[in-house]
């Protein structure tokens, strides 16, 4: 058996589910155990301003101030680029003091890694916001399931203010998105 790690903070940002695919249908044997059996995207909705320095809007304003006015209005106005806006980034969230969550933590995917899908799978989650305060970022983490006949065989990245961890969770800067500057998340009552 050949044995790979292709997880990263992000779990498929290294091409795991092509790599899946690819392995299943040319390597292994029918009925071959895929270890680990399943993944799982977990996410919450933080307010941080550390992390609000890291939004694609931040970065492109601190860009043009240190450019200097002359030098930003020659420059022909850009297309946002899709592979950098919203980009996400590994970081680790437990150093960040000043991070706080402002949604539950919801579930994003969860891929049967014996079957992964085929392609790219967009996906629209409601979530609803719990606490007052402005969205910086999203944060990501995943959870593996070892064996599916065993519930407590699981490796995560769960962020240490929820658990404990061993790779790092991942975030994405949100971009600003209304007129005053800020994406701001209002506390939702039920």
């Amino acid at each position: 058996a050949d044995l790979t790690e292709i997880f990263d903070s992000e779990l498929l940002g290294e091409g795991l589910l092509p790599t899946l695919r690819d392995a299943i249908g040319r390597l292994l044997k029918p009925n071959a155990r895929v270890i680990p059996a399943s993944a799982t995207i977990f996410a919450q909705v933080v307010e941080c301003p550390t992390l609000a320095q890291y939004s694609p809007d931040s970065i492109a304003a601190a860009t043009a101030a240190s450019l200097g006015r002359q030098l930003a209005a020659a420059e022909a106005p850009r297309q946002p680029n899709p592979l950098t806006a919203g980009a996400s980034f590994e970081m680790h969230v437990d150093a960040l003091t000043d991070l706080r969550p402002l949604s539950a933590p919801f579930e994003v995917f969860t891929f049967d890694l014996s079957a992964p899908p085929a392609g790219n799978g967009d996906v629209a989650i409601e979530v609803k916001v719990s606490q007052s305060g402005i969205v910086h970022a999203v944060v990501s983490w995943w959870a593996l399931q070892m064996d599916p006949l065993d519930p407590h065989n699981v490796v995560c990245t769960t962020p240490s203010y929820l658990a404990r961890s061993g790779w790092s969770a991942s975030a994405t800067a949100k971009s600003v998105e209304d007129s005053a500057g800020q994406s701001e998340a209002n506390q939702a009552q039920s």
